[in-house]
């Protein structure tokens, strides 16, 4: 079946019939000695294992959408190219070293797309003895491609239809082949480990290509690039913009030339782009039998000597400490729930494993969250605790600005990360509001997730009155700054204060931190959810900060998620309380029901803040907000009554 270009860009109808039903494994493929492939995305362990059974694979990794300008088509080729060497270089010795041999003996192939339209997953297979083709959703993954023989854990719920009949096979392999053919170009891999996952820009697929053919045509209409590159592959863009500004275009059409001519000049452009970006991206990745962190590329080594675990661990806790010098306000319900972050930013890159395997055994997810949300006055250490946390992690701290937090950012930098948090400092809460819960929602109640997914923490100034929808706070870490340093910069102890927090981020080292993660790898391997992940980490955290010091602190040890969302309802139950002492006009009591007349503005606010069973919905409008009597009586601990003395806790 002869296919053209133009028949092949639209969406094709194949009628069939089932006549058998199989569940997914690698089993299945056996007796075909040839395997080209069409996807979306791919993981280089299951990319192994087609190389491990088929002697000639190749592959052609799709696009979400068509990608236009050169620019973006630059951003896109990087993005995948780069990537596919940095999983290659964290892989060990024996089967780098067989991909590798594999790809100088081209009997293994990779392309990327530069023009066409394609979100197909195809699988086409051939050999002595017949062909087969599979095609469906499942992408070139371990949980997609899932086989029980080979892999633990959960799978994804994905639909695969085979064909083997002599139609089907020139139908797809003709699709294949066009799409191959004049919409991608290959990837030029080295023969052997490269020293660093960095592309040059000459050697880009695309200008490969304008190199050896002469010139590359491509399209000048804008279109914008998929959700799960946005984040890197915007930033490439914007770069690449004023580099695609010195090609030509095509007189009369929306096309624009790539001469061989023009890429010295274009790759001096580009090396400050390069530049830029490197110093922006920051990735973490589980690899192996789930107990190898891969951080930039390079392993992350979890041995660490006696003597550093311990320095890191006195900065730690010194830290801590200072929180009872300057500060005014509740320092030691501070120090916990500062803590009590630290607990889960510690566990956070390995969170999605915990919320993956509670969903495998059906137990809620919100016990396992991905996100964290600090929030609280100018002053009270936010910043300085974050940065603190972060260079005890992995060295270093990276922060995001408010304006990068849009929905399309959002989802391209917690695919892009891995598992590195993403933390933004400073955060509108307006910008929170309008962009974040979409994502935390679809995040934590979706099925089973990718194996590296960012976690992420927005950090905000808001006073105690600040309201968070109940749908936000039992998705999220919820953490409020009670205590305050005065904002005299002036003084004696802010100058101490500024001294001491910069010694400690400028000395604490990763040594505790690699510690920590060996232990809590293990209770990942188990393929288990604990319990209570932040009693399991902040346990964790406590034995080994007790060990290494050999002392005690008030402020470390097991904290519970109940008991965080405890504090939390403390905070809205001392509102409460606050208007029921100081407003007594406005609240009503009537049989169950109480009422509080607060106001168009306040009612909306407060009602975010409580628990929903304690509201009655349908009675509540305009400044009215009505509760339910008996339940906000045992949320308060005391009974509501009419006389004065009640307001005087009798």
């Amino acid at each position: 079946m002869h296919t053209t270009l133009g028949e092949e860009r639209r969406t094709s109808v194949v009628y069939a019939r089932a006549t058998a039903v199989r569940p997914f494994s690698f089993a299945l493929l056996e007796g075909y000695t040839r395997a080209r492939v069409l996807t979306y995305s791919a993981s280089l362990p299951t990319i192994l294992r087609f190389l491990e059974r088929f002697e000639d694979f190749e592959c052609v990794f799709g696009y979400e959408q068509v990608a236009a300008r050169a620019e973006q088509v630059w951003a896109y080729q990087q993005v995948v190219h780069e990537g596919l060497l940095k999983e290659a270089l964290a892989l060990d010795d024996e089967p780098k070293n067989e991909l590798f041999r594999r790809i100088r003996e081209h009997t293994a192939r990779f392309h990327v797309l530069k023009t066409a339209l394609s979100h197909a997953k195809l699988y086409l297979l051939d050999g002595p003895h017949g062909h087969l083709v599979l095609m469906g959703s499942a992408n070139v993954s371990e949980r997609a491609l899932f086989d029980p023989a080979l892999t633990t854990g959960p799978a994804q719920l994905e639909v695969l239809a085979a064909f083997e009949d002599d139609l089907a096979w020139a139908h797809y392999e003709g699709l294949y082949e066009v799409v191959r053919e004049h919409s991608a170009n290959r990837l030029t891999l080295p023969g052997g480990p490269p020293n660093t996952a960095e592309v040059p820009f000459e050697r880009l697929p695309v200008n490969a290509e304008a190199e050896s053919s002469g010139s590359v045509v491509l399209p000048a209409n804008v279109v914008a690039p998929p959700p799960v590159l946005t984040a890197r592959a915007e930033r490439l863009t914007k770069s690449y913009r004023p580099v695609a500004e010195q090609l030509d275009k095509v007189r009369g059409q929306p096309l624009v030339k790539l001469p061989p001519s023009v890429l010295g000049k274009l790759a001096r452009l580009v090396r400050q782009a390069r530049a830029t970006d490197a110093q922006q991206v920051t990735h973490l990745a589980l690899h192996g039998a789930r107990d190898a962190l891969v951080l930039n590329g390079e392993p992350l080594s979890l041995d660490a000597p006696e003597e550093e675990v311990r320095r890191d661990a006195e900065l730690l806790a010194r830290f801590f400490e200072s929180y009872r010098s300057g500060f005014v306000g509740p320092v030691a319900r501070q120090q916990q729930l500062y803590f009590a972050l630290l607990a889960w930013l510690y566990a956070s890159p390995l969170m999605v494993d915990f919320l993956n395997a509670a969903r495998a055994q059906n137990l809620p997810p919100y016990a396992y969250p991905l996100f964290a949300v600090l929030h609280g006055k100018a002053n009270c250490g936010k910043t300085q605790l974050l940065k603190v946390l972060m260079k005890s992690m992995f060295g270093t701290y990276v922060f995001r600005e408010s304006a990068d937090l849009t929905a399309t950012h959002l989802r391209g930098l917690q695919a892009e990360s891995g598992r590195f948090p993403v933390v933004f400092e400073d955060v509108e809460r307006t910008r929170f509001q309008q962009h974040a819960p979409a994502l935390i929602k679809a995040t934590t109640d979706h099925g089973h997730l990718e194996e590296d997914l960012a976690p992420m923490v927005f950090s905000m100034n808001a006073d105690e009155n600040s309201t968070f929808p109940e749908e936000i706070r039992k998705r999220c870490l919820m953490i409020y700054t009670p205590a305050q340093f005065p904002a005299d910069t002036s003084s004696e102890a802010f100058r101490a204060n500024y001294k001491l927090v910069t010694d400690i981020l400028h000395g604490v080292g990763t040594s505790f931190y690699r510690t920590y993660l060996r232990r809590l790898l293990a209770a990942v391997r188990l393929g288990e959810a604990p319990g209570d992940v932040l009693a399991l980490s902040s346990r964790v955290v406590a034995g080994l900060l007790g060990e290494a010091t050999g002392r005690s602190y008030e402020w470390c040890g097991e904290v519970s998620l109940a008991a965080v969302q405890a504090l939390q309802k403390d905070r809205v139950r001392e509102v409460l309380l606050d208007l029921w002492r100081t407003n007594a006009r406005a609240w009503q009591i009537s049989g169950d029901r109480v009422t509080l007349r607060l106001g168009t503005y306040e009612v909306p606010g407060l009602k975010r803040d409580l628990p929903g069973y304690l509201v009655n919905d349908g009675a509540s409008k305009g400044g009215n907000l009505v509760l339910h009597r008996k339940e906000l009586e045992a949320f308060l601990g005391r009974r509501l009554g009419r006389g004065w003395w009640n307001r005087f806790g009798h």
